[in-house]
């Protein structure tokens, strides 16, 4: 089972994930984990289908990330979060998460810039904190052929 990408986007599946990610890294199974996409059966289907055949795509909650990624061996797996907080779900619901990008999370008021791209609101510093703690290596890019920016304990001084 290669987990060779764990994500946050709030966007999930999009043309950076399926024309950047995907090819780039030969991804060839897209497992999005997020509980409100799974209550959701039009949303489900509509993210679904954007897979149409390459990648395949399947909705999961946070919860069952490791068990469907443990159950497909062979596969080239992108994960992908909507937000920190089911990033952190899965790891403590037994994922074996050792790298986690961060390629989207929208501005909210009083949120701390990342990047241009990455906010992080209180909530999301908690998260970032406990997956750091872990010993999770945390990152920020929007597309593989960029430099990351390493998101750590020293970035978040004074916050974790």
């Amino acid at each position: 089972m290669p987990l060779l990408c764990a994500r946050v986007d709030n966007r999930l599946v999009h043309g950076q994930v399926l024309e950047g990610w995907v090819p780039g890294l030969g991804i060839d199974l897209v497992v999005v984990a997020d509980e409100a996409l799974c209550s959701d059966d039009f949303q489900k289907a509509v993210f679904e289908a954007m897979g149409a055949g390459w990648p395949e795509i399947e909705i999961v909650p946070p919860y069952r990330a490791a068990t469907v990624i443990s159950s497909n061996p062979g596969r080239n797996v992108m994960l992908l979060f909507r937000d920190l907080a089911s990033a952190v779900l899965a790891m403590e619901s037994g994922l074996s998460l050792a790298f986690l990008n961060l390629g989207n999370i929208h501005f909210s008021e009083g949120s701390l810039k990342i990047t241009d791209s990455v906010y992080v609101d209180r909530s999301g510093v908690a998260s970032l904190c406990r997956l750091l703690k872990a010993g999770v290596k945390v990152e920020a890019r929007t597309l593989p052929a960029e430099t990351p920016v390493a998101v750590n304990s020293a970035l978040l001084a004074g916050y974790c």
